[in-house]
């Protein structure tokens, strides 16, 4: 039990909401590659050769027009479906870069980019819950209300 709490990688409730996208980047140094899904700590791009894990990368896209330079450091290599890539963790981020990610985040959140996990309605939820309780009278279930 205690290895979910010293390991990072597996804390899942630290996690941040991963955005599916799929923007093309330049690792500064190393050539192009392709980010898949990102958060507001990092993303996970196509692998490129020469790049090793606790390399420093800067990471450099373009989305809505804007371009952004975030350094980034390679913390895994692992494959996703088809897909063999790589977990940047951005790094040294100073205020400025943290205000333009969480923009550029909440901006794909108002037009409906897919994430990961999907964005829960507790307010329908609960009303689902609610009509379940008074039509049944079973309050404890295990399955979820989500419609």
């Amino acid at each position: 039990v205690r290895v979910y709490y010293v390991d990072p990688k597996i804390r899942w409730w630290e996690a941040f909401p991963r955005y599916n996208i799929g923007l093309d980047a330049i690792l500064e140094g190393f050539g192009s590659t392709k980010i898949h899904d990102m958060s507001k700590s990092g993303v996970f791009a196509e692998a490129i050769d020469g790049v090793n894990e606790g390399d420093i990368v800067p990471l450099i896209f373009t989305s809505d027009g804007v371009e952004y330079k975030l350094n980034g450091k390679t913390v895994a290599f692992f494959q996703k479906g088809p897909i063999k890539g790589m977990g940047i963790q951005f790094f040294g981020l100073d205020t400025k870069d943290q205000k333009m990610v969480k923009k550029l985040i909440k901006s794909w959140e108002k037009s409906g980019v897919e994430r990961r996990p999907a964005k829960r309605n507790y307010l329908k939820e609960s009303f689902v819950w609610f009509r379940v309780l008074l039509t049944t009278g079973k309050i404890l279930q295990q399955k979820s209300y989500r419609k």
